[in-house]
């Protein structure tokens, strides 16, 4: 049924990944046995060619903007309005899609573990439980998210925590695990 839409978007990479026949293409494509050969092909092609890209645009964009750049690059654009606002919601889109694209094995391992596989996955049971962990995953890394900005005190407040083990328990430990071996192997000769 999606064959058709495998050459008409072969083009346009772009929309392979934001378009929803796209994706439901690509995830047929998955429903039988893959040819290894040719994943590792494809694999090895996407990382050589992502990775030249990458850091093309990283080194261009240092040698063109140096080091006094904002680390939002978007920030720093200048002209009409409407051009920063049509970046700023193409970023906040490609984020988006890029997140629920990255966190669909972290789902699939999450429905495996907590619902009831012998039920329908539309039973009012498992809607539940899908809502929940749904939420609570996106609670979580939400959470996570807002935290960046103040990590530093996190650990430093960790820290303060893990220097009493650290720092007394830890050595003593090893003190005590030398010393006892060397003493046994003492007695024993």
């Amino acid at each position: 049924m999606w064959a058709r839409y495998s050459m008409p978007l072969a083009p346009y990479p772009p929309l392979l990944s934001a378009t929803p026949p796209a994706c439901y293409w690509k995830y047929s494509q998955l429903l039988r046995r893959p040819a290894v050969e040719n994943m590792r092909k494809a694999l090895y092609a996407q990382y050589s060619v992502g990775q030249a890209v990458y850091y093309g645009v990283t080194i261009v964009g240092y040698w063109a903007y140096g080091s006094t750049v904002c680390e939002y690059v978007p920030k720093e654009l200048s002209g009409p309005r409407w051009v920063k606002v049509l970046v700023n919601s193409a970023v906040f889109v490609q984020s988006i899609i890029s997140q629920h694209m990255f966190v669909a094995p972290i789902h699939e391992a999450l429905d495996t573990k907590f619902l009831n596989l012998k039920e329908s996955m539309h039973s009012r049971q498992n809607i539940k439980r899908l809502f929940s962990l749904r939420a609570l995953f996106f609670s979580a890394n939400t959470l996570v998210t807002a935290a960046f900005p103040f990590m530093g005190d996190f650990v430093n407040l960790l820290g303060s925590f893990t220097r009493v083990p650290l720092t007394f328990v830890f050595p003593s430990l090893i003190f005590l695990k030398v010393t006892l071996q060397t003493s046994a192997e003492l007695r024993s000769t």
